[in-house]
């Protein structure tokens, strides 16, 4: 027999499960689109220098350091590992309790 606390811990790691999934989605989804769109590299562009009375070639160099998504990554594997742990809790209390009827 199925108590609320056991369905409100398994409706609780079924859905950090799936926001886990969908922000791992999000933040893999957005390092793919700025590496796509943004290229690293050297880029010139043309700028004010002096007040703006005179333009001048600059050149940028664009690099990509991922230590934030990857910091958000590590977060959301640990919050994807309770879930499942929680989700292996409630079957296997289930199962002590099928058993302790009989």
């Amino acid at each position: 027999m199925l108590s609320v606390l056991n369905i409100s811990f398994l409706t609780t790691s079924l859905i950090l499960i799936i926001l886990s999934g969908i922000n791992f989605y999000f933040i893999v989804h957005a390092m793919n689109t700025l590496a796509y769109w943004f290229n690293a590299g050297s880029y010139a562009w043309l700028g004010p220098y002096g007040g703006g009375k005179q333009w001048v070639r600059n050149h940028v160099t664009l690099k990509y350091d991922y230590s934030n998504e990857n910091v958000e990554l590590v977060a959301t594997s640990f919050s994807l590992v309770a879930g499942l742990l929680g989700v292996l809790g409630f079957w296997a209390t289930r199962k002590v309790s099928h058993q302790a009827l009989q």
